[in-house]
């Protein structure tokens, strides 16, 4: 059968209109889900999305390849709250490499499962500092480095306006997201030019749910360092704290970033030299976590690498796919008298996704 325009309605309240053929929608069209929630634009192949933008009722917007009714390829998505995601989609959802930008300026390049940050990767923080290392179910779990500036930095990320108009989009995504992994930080406030590490802080070690916890050492740059436990991000267990130039130290055990039990090493006593023993043991686990992490670091870093690269493809996939929905669009405005045909069965297997929040 020849492609033609149609408008199939639903009993749903979903409707497709655009190009038809062999009982499928084939070609460009534009189709909504039920009671007119959810609209997606650009080009199906028997039936099914090739490449578009859908847009929920909610204003999350997602512009770029689809097979057999989901998401799977290159694409970016968009929030009504400025959160975007440039990389990879597979069966729906983010992953496995890709590139998420917040609202509050942090932004994440590394590997996904299941739609959260999973594996290994970076991210980068509004004071200038940076995390690397593995990640656990969209947590900083594992093996990593933190680094922080004693600087307040600004963070600039362009998106794209979700209520733009098509031709703006496209114009907008070529010209912001061409290196979807730059982002230009300026210093706003403290700190010195000529001293950018003073009291910077640098952490290596264990992370368990989002926060320092187990072995790792802390370097406080001019101030102090300190090698043992953590607790939920605080010093927590036996460990060593070393000030300054003057080698200066408080050792013993800690609870709740307060040394409770003092090592006194000239005493000959078996409770001091248990408890030295110990504290040694701390000393030398944490650096062992240290050196895991920064081993954990520098493969995160390959897998941010790999991320931008995937993301600059998913910035092609997504200006192709707003020409599509461009085209789309048009096609459904050249069709809008076209016969319409009733029925119960939804001829795409997108519906359910038509009213996803």
């Amino acid at each position: 059968m020849a492609s033609r325009g149609i408008i199939y309605e639903y009993e749903d309240g979903g409707r497709y209109c655009g190009e038809w053929e062999n009982d499928a929608a084939h070609g460009h069209g534009a189709c909504t889900g039920p009671d007119g929630n959810g609209l997606f634009q650009g080009v199906w192949e028997r039936g099914h999305q090739v490449s578009g933008v859908f847009t929920w009722p909610s204003g999350q917007r997602y512009m770029g390849k689809w097979r057999q009714g989901v998401r799977e390829g290159a694409g970016k998505e968009t929030k009504k709250d400025g959160t975007e995601y440039c990389g990879e989609f597979t069966r729906d959802s983010r992953g496995p490499f890709g590139v998420l930008r917040q609202p509050n300026g942090v932004v994440f390049r590394g590997t996904w499962k299941e739609g959260v940050q999973h594996g290994l990767g970076t991210e980068l923080y509004i004071d200038g500092g940076m995390y690397r290392g593995e990640y656990l179910n969209g947590m900083r779990h594992g093996h990593g480095t933190r680094s922080s500036s004693n600087y307040e930095r600004s963070t600039t990320v362009e998106t794209v306006s979700v209520n733009s108009s098509l031709d703006d989009s496209i114009e907008n995504l070529a010209s912001t997201l061409e290196d979807p992994s730059s982002v230009a930080s300026t210093v706003t406030s403290g700190g010195s030019a000529s001293d950018p590490t003073s009291n910077a802080q640098i952490y290596e070690g264990e992370w368990k749910d989002d926060r320092r916890h187990g072995y790792g050492v802390l370097k406080i740059v001019g101030h102090h360092t300190y090698y043992g436990q953590w607790e939920e991000n605080m010093r927590s267990g036996y460990g060593v704290m070393i000030y300054g130039e003057e080698k200066r130290k408080e050792e013993g055990q800690w609870q709740r970033g307060k040394l409770v039990q003092k090592l006194k090493r000239r005493k000959l006593q078996l409770k001091s030299k248990q408890l030295e023993a110990k504290v040694n043991q701390a000393h030398m686990n944490a650096l062992q976590a240290a050196e895991a992490a920064r081993s954990k670091a520098d493969l995160a870093e390959g897998r941010a690498n790999t991320a931008s690269a995937k993301s600059r493809l998913a910035v092609r996939a997504a200006q192709q796919a707003l020409k599509d929905a461009e085209t789309a669009e048009a096609v459904e405005k050249f069709y809008r008298n076209a016969p319409k045909v009733q029925g119960e069965r939804a001829v795409i297997s997108f519906q359910k996704s038509l009213v996803r929040k």
